[in-house]
């Protein structure tokens, strides 16, 4: 073996893990006596690879890094150029097949456009091509469409391609990543060591020295979002009270930006870190040297590692690796990987970010035993990373010798043939066929659909516009040629067609008309061609009528599968509306007999089939579908008509069939009928509050006479006047000429029905006839939701173990349970969560593939092909359903990420929904959203790689001062009118009230209670108002009554005030009767920088402050005529800002103009001088006076504001013009109202 060639594309500098980690690989392989090549970014300077150990040979080649390639992709730009770098490399420095290359960190755009590259090689160059190993670090997660879809089919055709099997490999660096990637690949993935050079922390760490000195605590890395860097602020502050301000802990930060000007929030976190000083606090925002680096590293006694559970749930952490070989204790969450590499013996973990204050104080307290055990895990790490047995792992991966290339075998050939209407009405015959062809993919088949049509066309036309509608139905399925037979009359003899059309007259359904109709059907030659050329394996038969098929195309003596889905006898006299005919059912047995094997997805119907046919029929029922839920949708739609045209309305057919069947001159006024009664259904659903009820049918005339059953009995003598809503979809629609009801709406054949499921509160099945299986109560059952079903609805399944309250018989026990539910949803999720734990434990993905595949095998008398698994259905961790609360996140979301401006009324709408806890809901809800591309509105997103939940979290903080946080709870309010019609606020005696947490950075100095009637108080201030804060009362000398200005003012504690401080609880109680016009938050903003107990405000356009006449610090603007502060706190519509202001300067008239966020406040009035304030006048500045919120934008999300002063131009200068244009402003306080004041009628 000649030579290691290292691509990194992203080595751009020397220093940082690309480098360390690319250098201690070449290094190793050197030492085993390797040539090494590194083949590095083109910016990087290779003069600066040198040592004590000799020159690096580095060569400058890759135009792209991995991120910049993902976010080149993510702009729309072709990702093509890596495999055009590689094979021009291989070229250039002369590589064999003797030699090694390694890509050690690709994004998925590169690994399509690498394994495409080589598939696409002929043999004999794949032979002469270096053995290529290829390191994925990234979850699955982070694998979108189209390149999910690319990438299975690459290595799909690689398990084909024995050649470039022998030499392509894949790693990982992680055991969850390998059990991923082997699961969805079907390749072996080999798991490497981290490498890591650990002569750079040789030397034993040394214990602390002396137990009085302060115990320092590192985090290194760039400032990102995943890396949980934000979390560092609110820790920091709350352990200034406990250990920071005393010297009990300190902090080392490495705070530099992975992108100008760091991720979104990342320059406020630091911003806030740096109000702290050196040495409690000391950051680095500059990329460290490694000497420096790892000196640093060193000389902490812990190391957090606050990252995001989600997103390093399979992910590794070099720097916990790190940590670990330099015997450090460490502090992970749980949930991540690198929980799974440590112990509670010498790691701290935590569940939540709530939990990271406790963690970080655990470690605090408990040091030296962590130390300890750290310290003693140190060897065992150093051994685990030797950069040496990376190079061996990586060697051992190669060949010893170059395999023989065995002739590979072509994939076993699969025909199906099925109903080709059924697949385009997506019933539950297409549900069962979906199903099939998956399992048969992903087992390795190559599958041939023969589609067949039971309609009659007029024109080659209509048959062509049928065609593409089945094409496109099957556009993301692995079906590989797709054949078309139509029933064409000429084909039929005249008795033949006479017998079918008095058939046809008079509603005739039997399996005797089918077979009739058979015989008119048209086989295309290409399909006659492939029949005959092509030997086919195994048959699939998609309902037993279609064996005139099979036997027309001369498969009868392939092995055949045949999926009944119903014995045809029973539901052709169903449809019919006539007596069962047991001359049929042998008809029908005879032909099942004929079938290798027979499934059925009915446990019924396979007990009465089993005396005919013995072990030869199965029953096999369906698993849940993959990612049924669809609740992605619900977070973007405005309303129930947008979400309805989401799922693809399938335009209403009697109209749509006519256009099918007829000739194109009838087409176009067919289609404007269609188009026209979408409308009206989209304009309908529109007007409706939300989905109570979903009824999801075929126009099967079981399933008919059950609507009508209920619709008759149940639905409008027990739900109507209550108001309950109910969604009919499928073609079930177009079956009848339904009642016209306000809250009933049926929207027809929908594209994907899934958004309706997941709007829902609950699914009705109200069956009392049919045949076949319970497709309907799977449906609902993967979507997660609750059922309210006939017993004959479930045809036995789920029987045991269900609450016999949700199957109900009977009119007014149906009713009862629905309303039942309707009103508890608590109740509504106990209930999903029953249907879908019964139905897992016995019909599982893994069992049905299990089942499928020994069925398979017998019938081609091999081992069974058990397929990968598949991902299963996901539900959300929270039920989700349509309403306010979901509308309202939604459009946040949306605005959130268009840039556009928040509409706080939505805020409220959440806390109406979900009350106090909508922040951990809407949290949870996010966690769960894996796939951003799945909301148009947030596909930007979709290639970050964190999770939403993770990128919203500052809008989710936006709100909850809006919502919870700022609410007053407590008992209704008492409403009381003056004389001149404004409303205000009675409290009685004993009322209580709670106030909300604040989540701004500076916490309330005081609060302010306006009175309609003050100077008649009763005294002492004691018998009016009592405050409590943190569970303590206040002593009186915190309450003082202002007769003149007729508000009782509460002065808060002090230290309430200090950065990062956050109150926990704060209550009022009134004693005896108040009359309140209004109560408000106060919270004062010193604008002088440094002075003590206040939160650090920056700014441009400012003279130096000064002190004057007592008045403390003041700040001059100018010399331009607009200066602005960035203020620490979250904008609320309700708040009102008083700004002192003096009159020395420019005159006692001067009124500045004020913005925040660049949108105007409105001068509301003018205070009265404070006692403090020997010169000067406060000014007060609100939002509009309706406080409907202004469009302020995403500076928000970070807890800051921009203020604005602007003086007017008439105000030149004062009287020295060095001032020019100045007004001096002092304190800043700020009021936010929690009771409405409401202006007269």
């Amino acid at each position: 073996m000649k030579r290691l060639i290292l691509c990194d594309q992203s080595l751009a500098r020397v220093g940082g893990h690309y480098y360390e980690y690319g250098t201690s690989i070449a290094r190793a392989a050197q030492g085993l006596g390797l040539s090494v090549l590194i083949a590095a970014n083109r910016s990087v300077d290779p003069t600066l690879f040198g040592g004590d150990t000799g020159r690096l040979e580095v060569l400058p080649w890759f135009a792209m890094s991995w991120g910049e390639a993902a976010q080149a992709h993510r702009q729309g730009a072709p990702v093509t150029g890596i495999a055009d770098e590689l094979r021009t490399l291989l070229e250039q420095c002369e590589a064999d097949a003797g030699d090694i290359l390694l890509l050690h960190t690709l994004g998925w755009e590169e690994a399509d456009s690498i394994l495409h590259w080589l598939l696409g090689l002929p043999a004999e160059d794949v032979d002469r091509l270096p053995h290529i190993r290829l390191l994925f670090r990234f979850p699955l997660s982070w694998l979108f469409e189209p390149w999910r879809s690319s990438l299975v089919d690459a290595f799909a055709r690689l398990r084909d391609d024995p050649r470039l099997c022998h030499k392509l490999g894949f790693l990982t660096d992680t055991e969850p990543l390998a059990r991923s990637f082997t699961g969805l690949f079907c390749h072996d993935v080999t798991v490497m060591p981290i490498p890591f050079r650990t002569d750079l922390l040789d030397g034993e760490p040394a214990a602390r020295e002396r137990e009085a000195a302060a115990l320092t605590i590192g985090y290194f890395g760039d400032a990102r979002l995943e890396k949980g860097y934000h979390l560092l602020p609110p820790l920091l502050f709350r352990l200034w009270r406990t250990a920071i301000r005393s010297g009990r802990v300190r902090f080392l930060v490495q705070s530099h930006f992975n992108v100008p000007g760091g991720e979104p929030g990342m320059l406020q976190a630091r911003n806030q870190l740096l109000q702290f000083s050196a040495p409690q606090v000391e950051l680095t925002t500059a990329p460290l040297a490694t000497a420096d680096y790892y000196r640093r590293l060193q000389s902490c006694d812990a190391i957090l590692i606050p990252y995001d559970p989600d997103s390093y749930a399979e992910r590794s952490s070099g720097i916990l690796v790190e940590a670990l070989v330099a015997g450090k204790p460490v502090i992970v969450p749980q949930s991540s990987w690198m929980a799974g590499q440590v112990s509670t013996d010498h790691a701290a973990l935590y569940r939540h970010p709530d939990g990271l204050f406790d963690a970080v104080q655990g470690m605090i307290d408990r040091h030296p035993d962590y130390a300890a055990a750290a310290r003693r895990l140190r060897t065992h790490w150093r051994e685990r990373t030797d950069p040496g047995g990376y190079v061996r792992a990586l060697l051992a991966t190669i060949p010893a010798r170059p395999a023989p290339a065995p002739a590979a075998k072509p994939a076993l050939r699969v025909a199906l043939v099925m109903d080709g209407d059924a697949m385009l009405l997506r019933n539950g015959a297409s549900r069962v066929a979906v199903n099939q062809i998956d399992h048969l993919a992903r087992s390795g088949y190559r599958i041939t659909g023969v589609f067949v049509s039971t309609r009659t066309f007029e024109g080659t036309e209509a048959m062509a516009r049928w065609r593409a509608a089945l094409e496109e139905c099957l556009s993301d399925l692995p079906v590989s040629e797709i054949f078309c037979l139509f029933h064409l009359p000429a084909n039929l003899d005249a008795r033949t067609a006479g017998r079918l059309d008095r058939m046809a007259a008079t509603g005739h359904y039997s399996l005797e008309r089918d077979l009739l109709f058979a015989q008119g059907l048209s086989f295309p030659p290409d399909l006659l061609k492939t029949a005959r050329e092509i030997r086919f394996d195994l048959v699939v038969l998609n309902y037993v009528r279609f064996l005139p098929v099979v036997e027309a195309l001369g498969w009868d003596g392939v092995p055949l599968l045949c999926e009944m889905h119903d014995i045809q006898s029973f539901q052709k006299a169903l449809y019919g509306n006539r007596a069962f005919d047991p001359r049929e059912f042998d008809l029908e047995k005879a032909m099942l007999r004929r079938c290798g094997h027979v499934v059925s997805l009915s446990e019924l119907e396979v007990i009465r089939l089993r005396e005919d046919l013995g072990d030869r029929i199965s029953h096999l029922p369906m698993p849940l579908f993959t990612d049924s839920a669809g609740y992605e949708r619900l977070l973007d739609a405005p309303d129930l008509g947008a979400l309805v045209a989401s799922c693809g309305i399938v335009t209403p057919s009697p109209e749509r069939e006519r256009a099918a069947t007829a000739p194109s001159a009838d087409a176009s006024s067919a289609d404007a009928a269609a188009d026209a009664a979408a409308k009206t259904v989209l304009d309908k659903a529109k007007s409706l509050r939300g989905i109570d009820l979903l009824f999801v049918s075929s126009g099967h005339e079981p399933n008919c006479r059950g609507l009508i059953w209920f619709l008759e009995t149940v639905y409008a003598p027990h739900l109507a006047r209550a108001g309950v809503t109910l969604f009919v979809a499928g073609s079930i629609a177009w079956a009848r000429r339904w009642p016209d009801h306000p809250n009933i709406v049926f929207t027809g054949m929908l594209d994907d029905v899934a958004p309706l499921y997941a709007a829902a509160k609950l699914v009705i099945l109200p069956i009392h006839e049919g045949a076949g299986g319970a497709i309907k109560m799977i449906e609902a059952v993967a979507a997660g939701k609750p059922i309210v079903s006939t017993s004959f609805a479930l045809r036995g399944a789920l029987q045991d173990g269900m609450d016999a309250d949700f199957v109900c018989d009977t009119p007014l026990d149906f009713a009862s349970a629905i309303l039942a539910l309707l009103e508890s949803p608590e109740r509504r999720r106990r209930c999903r969560d029953l249907w879908r734990h019964i139905y897992e434990r016995d019909n599982s993905l893994t069992r049905y593939d299990e089942r499928l595949s020994a069925i398979v095998g017998r019938l081609l008398g091999r081992d069974p092909a058990v397929p990968p698994p598949r991902q299963p259905a996901r539900l959300p961790d929270v039920p989700v359903e349509w309403g306010p609360g979901i509308q309202a996140l939604g459009r946040l979301l949306s605005d959130w990420a268009g840039d556009r401006p928040l509409d706080y009324d939505q805020f409220g709408a959440l806390d109406a929904a979900y009350g106090r806890g909508w922040p951990s809901r809407a949290r949870t809800l996010l966690a769960s959203l894996k796939d951003a591309d799945r909301i148009p509105a947030l596909r930007r997103f979709a290639g970050s790689g964190a999770p939403l939940a993770t990128l919203f979290t500052d809008l989710i903080d936006i709100g909850r001062p809006l919502g919870e946080m700022t609410a007053l709870s407590g008992p209704p309010l008492n409403i009381v009118h003056d004389d001149l019609g404004r409303r205000h606020y009675a409290f009685y005696d004993r009322t209580v009230l709670t106030v909300g947490q604040r989540l701004w950075r500076t916490v309330p100095h005081g609060i302010v209670v306006t009175c309609l009637s003050t100077p008649r108080l009763p005294r002492p201030v004691a018998g009016i108002l009592s405050v409590r804060v943190d569970g303590r009362e206040l002593p009186d000398s915190c309450i003082r009554i202002d007769e003149t200005a007729g508000t009782i003012q509460v002065a808060l504690p002090v230290e309430t005030n200090l950065p990062g401080a956050r109150l926990t609880s704060l209550s009022l109680a009134f004693h005896g009767t108040l009359v309140v016009t209004g109560i408000a938050l106060v919270t004062e903003i010193s604008l002088a920088a440094g002075q003590e107990g206040a939160a650090a405000v920056i700014g441009e356009n400012w003279h130096g402050p000064e002190r004057e006449r007592g008045r403390g610090s003041w700040r001059w603007t100018g010399p331009e005529r607009s200066s602005w502060l960035r203020l620490p706190i979250f904008t609320d519509p309700r708040m009102r800002m008083v700004l002192a202001v003096t009159d020395s300067a420019v005159g006692s008239e001067v009124v500045p103009e004020v913005q925040l966020d660049g949108y105007a406040l409105r001068p509301a009035a003018a205070l009265p001088h404070r006692a403090d304030q020997k010169a000067g006048r406060e000014l007060v500045y609100a939002f509009d006076a309706q406080g409907k919120a202004q469009p302020i934008g995403r500076a928000l999300r970070f807890g800051s504001a921009d203020l604005t002063i602007t003086v007017p131009a008439t105000a030149l200068h004062g009287e020295d013009r060095s001032r020019r244009c100045g007004v001096a402003v002092g304190g800043l306080r700020i009021l936010t109202d929690l009771l409405p004041v409401m202006e007269p009628a």
